[in-house]
């Protein structure tokens, strides 16, 4: 996991050089791009420290928050520094001051990252509120880790940019600050190639921003391309929602294991040659100690067991049950034992004693030296002395129960061929306290999750259907299958509560109904989307990629509300604004979309199910929300977003200096921005 994290920081540092930086040796952003970095880890180090204070525990599922905040932190810091270019690009720069950029770089940006910082965060300490501890705790450590990325942001990496505003103007090289350039002017939007390699003949200044303008913008824009957008759109969420209402619960304890490891081979290997159902117990406890009272109703569970179709056939050992067989065959036992009820003694149907101190004596010499001798390890008795074995004529104990507990049935007979007495202080008569039966479940009653979960609830009701006390089934499995019981309410509960909580937050702060509604739809597409398609990649409704699909929200809402924002801010027809907005916002939106699919890229080739979900459900997350942003809303937007007044001219300015043109005259520019 910790070579995956490191090779997923080298390719976003590399990615940062490349999206933040100008092709010039001055104004290359290297430093910023660690910078950026480091704030992550801050924040990690931070989040985790706080949680770990206050008792919130480290688990596997914690291991994925490293790859998500290192893509959020990216993304921030992305539309930071593209903000601060436009403040540099716009400024006067006789009078411009380090305090005055990042006073307009804080101005959008501050705010577009705040919106998406806090739905994240809330989105994930609403998820907190899950009976899961598991996820509880993941989403409480998440939430808190998102907040300190924003806070380390809008500190920490505000206060390095203006580090690098006074070395870029003292013109200082940025991968060594100690020397000067010997230029005379030094402008990040005219670059000078960096380390005498790379030039810039070929490559003009915002590049993606003007595709992204005058090719993909104006084509979705115009009416052929508006008509695709929403067939696409539509068409994509119908399949979204068909995949939602086909998705099901399932998961297997041994998905957590590494696909390549001897233990998931070997398991491999027994479900292709030796499959079967899964070995449980029918516990009792002490409160139902007078097992002579309650022999009908233990055979009455015998017999529901033997003809349920959740277990196997012939796969139940009942030691009582068995003792009642092997005592109508003994003529020592039989005179004290009647039919139970109209049934015909016979070994379905045995005898049921009528003699209480004969039904004890007959178990313990049952037990010591008969055939029950293999079931000893089943049964504890109230008397301690009942509960070891002691040789002929010997007073220390031979074998433990305790031990016995451990040992196969051949090692059990093996340990007490010598040990066929109960201590003299064994007072059987006080009754049983604690025995178990076993069996084991039909392959067919456990072949997904719901049917192991209707299964194990099935067998609770059949235990509970006789007056047995608090008599329970149990194996270690059911652990799992309860989770899987309750977890498609957990997911749709907290989905239902952080769409709601959304929706508040994007109202709140985007007070614009015309644009704010349309961010909603655009997030509550996304949500869906990525929700059905993960019935269509083999994900299933689990505890593992129910933390995922709660992440999920988050992003969905980053990448429509920066959009959204943007579009509130801009001047002219819905249509000018909406082209305006991709513009401004739709490449740092594209950055952070292509971080983040960078930062898990190196999880698609795990061989363990937790990270290849993380990678599954990530992939969509960006693909499809991303889509949605950057493409779906615009349209609509344009729509029906309404006009805002006349257009910016400093638009008109800033589309041409992105083309590469050189505006004689900036003065109109400086008015239009005071």
């Amino acid at each position: 996991d910790l070579l995956k994290f490191i090779g997923a920081i080298v390719v976003i540092i590399v990615y940062l050089i490349l999206v933040l930086g100008k092709r010039d040796s001055v104004h290359s952003m290297i430093a910023m791009s660690g910078a950026a970095v480091l704030s992550v880890g801050m924040a990690i180090i931070a989040g985790f420290g706080i949680c770990f204070y206050f008792g919130v525990y480290f688990s596997r599922l914690t291991n994925n928050i490293p790859f998500l905040l290192l893509g959020l932190g990216v993304d921030d810091a992305v539309v930071i520094v593209s903000e601060y270019h436009r403040a540099v690009r716009l400024a006067d720069k006789k009078t411009a001051t380090r305090e005055s950029l990042l006073r307009a770089t804080a101005e959008h940006a501050g705010l577009s990252i705040f919106i998406t910082s806090f739905t994240d965060a809330l989105a994930f300490l609403i998820g907190s509120t899950t009976v899961i501890p598991a996820l509880r705790n993941f989403c409480i450590q998440a939430g808190m880790c998102v907040l300190l990325i924003f806070v380390f942001q809008v500190t920490f990496v505000m206060a390095c940019l203006a580090y690098d505003w006074d070395r870029s103007s003292a013109k200082r090289y940025d991968c060594c600050c100690c020397f000067k350039t010997k230029a005379e002017e030094v402008d990040m939007h005219k670059p000078r190639g960096c380390c005498f390699v790379c030039r810039t003949s070929c490559l003009k200044p915002e590049l993606l921003a003007v595709f992204l303008r005058d090719k993909f913008g104006k084509f979705i824009l115009s009416t052929a391309g508006k008509v695709v957008t929403l067939v696409i759109f539509f068409g994509v969420l119908v399949g979204g929602a068909v995949g939602l209402g086909s998705l099901y619960k399932d998961f297997k304890l041994e998905w957590f294991l590494d696909d390549s490891g001897s233990v998931n081979q070997l398991l491999r290997l027994q479900s292709e040659n030796f499959s079967g159902g899964e070995q449980f117990f029918v516990y009792t406890k002490d409160d139902m100690a007078d097992y002579y009272a309650i022999q009908g109703e233990l055979e009455a569970l015998h017999a529901d067991m033997l003809t349920s179709e959740l277990i196997a056939n012939g796969e139940f050992a009942d030691w009582h049950h068995q003792f009642l067989i092997d005592s109508q065959d003994n003529a020592a036992c039989v005179g004290s034992m009647a039919a139970n009820g109209d049934s015909t003694p016979s070994e379905a149907t045995p005898r049921l004693f009528t003699n209480e101190a004969k039904y004890w004596e007959c178990m313990k010499d049952w037990l010591e030296g008969g055939a029950g001798t293999r079931y000893t390890g089943n049964v504890q008795f109230v008397s301690e002395g009942c509960n070891s074995r002691v040789q002929q004529g010997e007073t220390d104990g031979c074998q433990e129960t305790s031990a016995l507990l451990t040992m196969t049935d051949e090692q059990r007979c093996a340990a007490l061929s010598e040990c066929d007495n109960f201590q003299a202080s064994c007072d059987i008569t006080q009754g049983i306290k604690a025995a178990r039966t076993s069996a084991r479940l039909a392959l067919a009653s456990t072949q997904t999750g719901q049917a192991r979960y209707d299964t194990m609830q099935g067998l609770r009701a059949m235990v509970e259907g006789h007056n047995l006390g608090d008599a329970f089934p149990f194996t270690f499995q059911f652990m799992w299958w309860e989770e899987i019981g309750i977890i498609d309410e957990e997911l749709y509960r907290n989905v239902g509560v952080c769409v709601a909580v959304i929706f508040v937050v994007v109202v709140v702060l985007i007070p614009r109904p015309r644009v704010s509604i349309f961010v909603f739809l655009a997030i509550v597409m996304s949500i869906i989307d990525v929700l059905g398609y993960c019935y269509y990649w083999d994900l299933t409704i689990n505890g593992v990629v129910t933390v995922y699909m709660l992440i999920s929200l988050g992003l969905a809402v980053d990448y429509s509300v920066h959009i959204g924002h943007m579009f509130k801010a801009e001047k002219g027809t819905s249509e000018q604004r909406a082209l305006a907005a991709i513009y401004r916002i739709a490449p740092s939106v594209f950055n952070a979309i292509f971080s983040t699919f960078l930062a898990v890229i190196v999880l698609a080739f795990s061989t363990t199910y937790i990270f290849r979900s993380f990678f599954k459900v990530f992939f969509l997350v960006t693909l499809i929300a991303g889509l949605h942003g950057i493409w779906f809303l615009p349209v609509v937007l344009s729509l029906l977003g309404g006009d805002n007044g006349a257009v910016d001219t400093i638009k008109e300015i800033e589309i041409q200096e992105a083309s590469g043109d050189d505006p004689e005259d900036r003065k109109e520019e400086q008015d239009h921005a005071q």
